[in-house]
């Protein structure tokens, strides 16, 4: 499989691109688990939103935490 930058051209070639799978998935949650740490370091809070969902589902968690209700917003578990 050739993957290529569509900003910079430049490519990656893997092998079997299923192999990658694991490893991107585990460094992809470090990732947002490391950036979750930080904002909340920063008094911040991280809501994770998939474009696959609805945008009226993060409308509603901003809406909740918002009015004081922080602890009934179901987005970001995953």
């Amino acid at each position: 499989m050739e993957f290529t930058d569509p900003a910079t051209g430049g490519k990656f070639l893997s092998g079997r691109s299923e192999l990658l799978r694991d490893e991107y998935r585990q460094l992809y949650f470090a990732r947002r688990q490391s950036l979750r740490d930080e904002l909340r370091h920063l008094g911040w809070n991280f809501v994770a939103h998939s474009t696959g969902r609805p945008a009226s589902e993060a409308l509603v968690a901003v809406h909740m935490y918002l009015s004081g209700q922080p602890g009934r917003v179901g987005l970001g578990a995953h």
